[in-house]
């Protein structure tokens, strides 16, 4: 006699559970801020077959643009500091440096890690039309900011004003 109610509770189940989920959010679509920084807010770029980030501050009223690099293709994914890839597509100091070029030794390249809602580490290098990842961490950009944002924005940079970026996620806020 338990059949039945256990079938029953099945049906019901699948009655309530939608056809198909809601659609993903796609990464070039999400828009992310910095948790307790809503003025630091981060977005996904895309450049011909490739993705950039955008760190915009409200405050500073600058842009600055990174680049994914992911080196031999293994884990870690790293960000780079990069021109506006409106003008030039190729890191800022290093021009013609090439997706499989070694990087030089003094780059500022800073482990990123993108992660799902329960904080799973996404393996690989986000690519166009990936569905977005909730939280973005990057833990040195604030430090690398502090001390070199003249190597993240074609703006230029009084001495007098630095990037106070602290060590915090990015989470994502809206789709669209």
């Amino acid at each position: 006699m338990r059949f039945p109610f256990v079938l029953g509770l099945i049906l019901a189940a699948a009655a309530a559970t939608p056809a198909s989920a809601a659609p993903a959010c796609r990464i070039d679509k999400a828009a992310y801020v910095l948790r307790g920084r809503p003025d630091l807010t981060l977005r996904f770029r895309p450049r011909g077959g490739a993705l950039d980030l955008e760190l915009r501050s409200a405050r500073t009223r600058r842009s600055y643009w990174l680049a994914l690099n992911q080196g031999n293709g293994r884990d870690p994914v790293s960000v780079i500091a990069i021109s506006d890839p409106a003008g030039s597509s190729t890191p800022k100091e290093w021009p013609g440096l090439g997706p499989h070029d070694t990087l030089p030794g003094n780059v500022v390249d800073l482990t990123a890690y993108f992660l799902h809602a329960d904080l799973g580490v996404i393996a690989g290098m986000p690519q166009p039309g990936d569905a977005a990842p909730e939280l973005v961490f990057i833990p040195e950009l604030g430090t690398a900011l502090w001390y070199s944002g003249a190597l993240f924005s074609e703006e230029p940079l009084p001495a007098a004003v630095r990037e106070d970026v602290p060590r915090a996620f990015f989470r994502r806020m809206r789709c669209g």
